[in-house]
Parts: structure tokens; sequence; C-alpha cells
């Protein structure tokens, strides 16, 4: 088929608007607003087949030079928790999760290496490509899931993909024992949750856990929620200070009023949420949660400040 001359104006056209696009989105300086939304991306397994819950290695180191590229700067789970957010002046915080410890997440090859196309691989290699940006991932895992999901499927690598983790700057939290429905098993909560501490103690003794990514996004009756946060099994006891679900929303900022750290709000990391994030960054940059910059100053629009809620050690600013 012919393209006629008109065709090929408006492809044009369309190409130089996207550079245009990408080239205001590099430099822009956005106005400072932390009581915006923030993106909490939830991965599950890397492979060749695209899903929902299946992200492509290729497909997933472009997502990373996406976030790159439309000022998404990551965010560790100690930062939101302390609310010590330490994302430079004009980003959008992003905190990049993965749930079920497959193996497909962090795979060691026989000659002791790290396989290249699993999730660990891609990220080690962005972060050799583009050392000004800070990568940062939380792993939920299992230490007792089936195959391929038991703490990312190679047992005797355990202690070591642990370590490497850690030592990369990388978190580790909960996603229970062995990915327990708390609507189903809700007299195991405690259970669940501190045979899971127990487990990855024996690899590292000093890590303790401190959030929580419910299985399916299920919660156990309301008056169940407390044990979510602490309890013991047969005298070993745990502590979370966030609980994350499965809603495809984005989080509230954890300086607002309305965020609940009981209800810590994830999007599912595949291709339509993250049009449709990218889409809002370029079209309504005003919802996210833009950093001023400064860690423990919190600096809010003048028309919001009524909706802050200000953690001790912490002073507001407004504009």
């Amino acid at each position: 088929m012919k393209t006629r001359p008109w065709q090929f104006r408006a492809v044009k056209k369309l190409f130089h608007l996207a550079l245009v696009l990408q080239s205001t989105l590099a430099t822009e300086t956005l106005p400072p607003n932390e009581l915006g939304k923030i993106p909490i991306i939830t991965y599950h397994v890397f492979g060749a087949k695209e899903s929902e819950f299946v992200r492509p290695p290729e497909v997933f180191y472009r997502d990373l030079l996406n976030f790159r590229k439309y000022g998404f700067w990551p965010l560790s789970l100690e930062e939101f928790i302390t609310g010590e957010i330490k994302t430079p002046k004009g980003k959008i915080p992003v905190m990049l999760t993965f749930d079920d410890s497959s193996i497909s997440q962090f795979r060691i090859l026989e000659n002791g290496e790290i396989d290249p196309h699993c999730a660990v691989g891609v990220m080690e290699k962005f972060r050799r490509d583009y050392p000004d940006y800070a990568l940062k991932a939380v792993f939920f895992v299992m230490p007792k899931a089936r195959y391929p999901n038991n703490l990312f499927g190679q047992p005797k690598w355990n202690k070591k993909k642990l370590e490497f983790l850690l030592a990369r700057g990388y978190e580790i939290a909960s996603h229970t024992y062995w990915h327990a429905n708390f609507q189903i098993y809700h007299d195991r909560i405690e259970e669940q949750l501190a045979k899971t501490q127990i487990e990855i103690e024996r690899y590292i003794p000093q890590l303790k856990l401190k959030a929580l990514a419910l299985p399916f996004g299920k919660y156990p009756p309301q008056e169940k929620i407390t044990k979510l946060f602490q309890g013991s099994y047969k005298g070993f006891s745990y502590q979370n200070r966030v609980i994350f679900d499965y809603a495809n929303k984005l989080s509230e900022s954890p300086y607002s009023v309305t965020f609940d750290k009981a209800k810590v709000h994830r999007l599912h990391g595949f291709q339509g949420v993250f049009d449709k994030l990218f889409r809002q960054r370029a079209q309504s940059p005003q919802i996210f949660f833009v950093s001023d910059g400064l860690a423990k100053i919190i600096t809010v629009p003048r028309s919001r400040k009524g909706e802050a809620k200000i953690p001790e050690g912490f002073r507001l600013q407004v504009y």
C-alpha cells in the first residue's frame, strides 16, 4: 500500500512531538508536592511471553529506562516507612516491588554468575549502564512456597542470594511462609509471619522483616488486622510497619492524613498500567508526589496544608 504525502507528514509530526515531549520531561523541574500519589509497582514472573503477571527481561529493562526518562526516582522501603524520603528535588518517587520470590527474579547459573535474563540480572546491568540512577527494589519473599517460588527456587544459593541483595542495597520483606490467603487462613497469621522471620534469620540473623505484602491482596477479618503488624508463634515474634495490598492504585503519600499503613496500594506491573502511568506523568504531573529534595521538610501547596500529617521531627513548608 502506497503511503500518501499527508500520511508521511502526520507520522513525521507525531515523531517530532514525541521527541519534544521526551526532551521536556527530561529537563523540566516540577514544583514540589509531597502530598501527591506515589506509584508502587508489583512485578511477579520474568519470561518470554508477556502477560499481566509475566514481564520479558528486555521489556523490564525498557520499564527502567522509562522510569528514568519520565523522572521517576527509586524509593526504598526504609525511606517510605520512616518518611525520610531522599528523592532528588523535582523527581517523583517510585518503589519497585517483587512478589513471590520466583527463580525468574533471581537465578544463579551453573558457573556461579547471575543469569542476565532474571530480574536481578537486568537491574544490575541497568546499574552499570546508568550509574547516576540509584536503582532500588523490595523483594517480598516466601521461604517455603513450592518451587520455583521457594525463596528464588535454588535452596543451595539462599544465603548467598540474600547476602547479595542486601549488599547491593535491595530490601527483603515478607510475603508469608507459603503464600497464605489470610481471608481463609486467618487463624494462622502469627504462624505464617513468625515462621517467615525465623527462616530468614537462618541465613541473615540480624535481618528483621518490617513489611508484609498480602498474598492475593486478601485481608483477614477486621478484628485480626492487628496481627498483621505484630504477634508471636511459639515464643518467636515479628513486627511489620506497613502492609501492602494489591489494589492496582497509586499509593497515598505517607504524609497525608488519608494514608493508611494497613492498606498501602500498589500497581500491577504490566503494559496497560505503565501506559496509563506515563500518560498521567505527561498530562497530569500535579497528581504525583514531587520531592523538594529535603528529607525532613514536607513541602506542599498552601491550598493543601490542611491535608498534611507531620511526623515528629519533621517540618511543614508551604508555598
